[in-house]
Formats: C-alpha cells, sequence, structure tokens
C-alpha cells in the first residue's frame, strides 16, 4: 500500500502545477488501493485495514472524502 500513498501524496503535490498528471496519480492510487484490497479478499474499511494501510487509507480519505477508506 505504501505505493498507494506514494500516489495519492504525489497527487497533492502536483494539484494546480500538473493537473493531468495529479489526476493519474490519483487515480492510480485508488486503483492499487483497490486491488490490494481485492488480492488480499479484504473489504475497505477502518475494522478490515493493517498498520500498512494506514497511510494511504488517511492521504485517500483527506483527498477524495470518500468513507470507504
Amino acid at each position: 500500500m505504501k505505493v498507494a500513498e506514494t500516489f495519492a501524496l504525489s497527487y497533492e503535490a502536483l494539484k494546480g502545477y500538473d493537473d493531468e498528471t495529479a489526476a493519474r496519480c490519483l487515480k492510480d492510487a485508488e486503483a492499487i488501493w483497490n486491488e490490494q484490497l481485492a488480492k488480499d479478499n479484504r473489504k475497505a474499511g477502518p475494522f478490515n485495514s493493517l498498520p500498512s494501510d494506514w497511510g494511504a487509507a488517511v492521504a485517500l480519505l483527506k483527498i477524495t472524502g470518500k468513507d470507504e477508506y
């Protein structure tokens, strides 16, 4: 999930400077998040997350506002 976290934080850094790349970073961060959960056969949510998920979850929650993180 560190890669998802890195892409999410890259979105924040690039937003307003290179919006196209920022949007791609956010899209990729969410895709990685969902693929990893599917691979591990887990559902999103605070009670299903591992400590290694928390950085990505916090970044994606802050950026998107979606409750799934």
